[in-house]
């Protein structure tokens, strides 16, 4: 599955570091995801950036990830997803250290055809994604 990068890409799945800095209240964060909602754009993430979420819940930040999550679409890891995530890993493994947690937030957009929004871009090396930086924290 070849993705062209002349794809209209009409939503966006969004990294768990995009997410932790909307959680704590970043500015830069809060008002890129904003402006997506305001603009209709479907927002999604991937059940594994939920489980590295709640791998690192601070006290007291429960409600607000619940709230969070329920405003978004959340998508699962099926067959297709990990088949290919595991071809990710295999060909960026040594070259570039793709972890499996990044080769399945990954393919899970490029299953979407949907951007994704990272502020680690090196962490997605694919030549066939549409990896976006929305901002940087400084």
């Amino acid at each position: 599955m070849n993705a062209s990068k002349d794809w209209d890409w009409p939503s966006y799945v969004i990294d768990s570091d995009v997410l932790i800095d909307h959680l704590r209240g970043y500015s830069q964060a809060l008002d890129f995801i904003d402006s997506l909602l305001l603009n209709g754009a479907e927002i999604c993430f991937s059940v594994i950036s939920e489980a590295e979420i709640y791998s690192n819940v601070r006290s007291g930040e429960e409600s607000s990830i619940r709230a969070l999550f329920a405003s978004l679409t959340r998508l699962d890891v099926n067959g297709e997803i990990a088949r290919k995530a595991g071809e990710y890993r295999a060909q960026y493994f040594r070259s570039q250290g793709l972890m499996l947690p990044d080769a399945l937030i990954a393919d899970t957009a490029f299953i979407q055809r949907a951007n994704l929004i990272t502020r680690n871009k090196r962490h997605y090396p694919m030549t066939d994604l549409e990896v976006k930086v929305p901002y940087v924290i400084e």
